[in-house]
């Protein structure tokens, strides 16, 4: 399995491809066409001919970014329950890594790079610090424009 932006830069144009940049629903058929047209242009017919399938994928918006996020969660949490904690995290400060993690031209590639620089970086060197009890829970919610980690018993512990 492969994954390739090829045409994001049109899809971040909008126009080139026959449709606004505005618009709620995208002419998908068009879009297909035109990027599959775009895939002929940039690879050889030879690596082309290689391939079982070519799927193209409708881009991605904050709110699918948000559902990866929570998936990423999921596994950053599997991971703090092996030290005795759980991450909970407020829908503000999802939606706030979301936006942070979120390019329509990259999809959400991003992501996993706003949550390290944003969440597991500055979780990391807390819970190096000693700042979070096994068997707690660690709220990560949205101040201004800044993750906050409190301990749920009310103890200001990060950022």
């Amino acid at each position: 399995i492969m994954t390739s932006n090829i045409s994001s830069r049109s899809l971040d144009k909008g126009t080139s491809l026959g449709f606004h940049k505005d618009d709620a629903e995208m002419n998908y058929d068009r879009m297909q066409k035109d990027l599959k047209q775009d895939l002929k242009r940039t690879f050889n017919p030879e690596f082309l001919n290689r391939l079982s399938e070519t799927v193209v994928f409708r881009p991605l918006d904050v709110e699918h970014i948000v559902s990866i996020l929570d998936v990423q969660l999921l596994q950053l949490n599997e991971q703090l329950i092996q030290q005795g904690l759980t991450l909970d995290v407020t829908t503000e400060a999802k939606r706030w890594l979301a936006e942070k993690g979120y390019d329509k031209s990259f999809g959400a590639r991003p992501l996993k790079r706003a949550m390290q620089k944003h969440l597991e970086d500055v979780l990391s060197d807390e819970m190096l610090k000693g700042r979070f009890k096994s068997g707690g829970v660690i709220e990560v919610s949205l101040q201004g424009d800044t993750l906050v980690f409190t301990e749920k018993s009310g103890a200001l512990n990060a950022c």
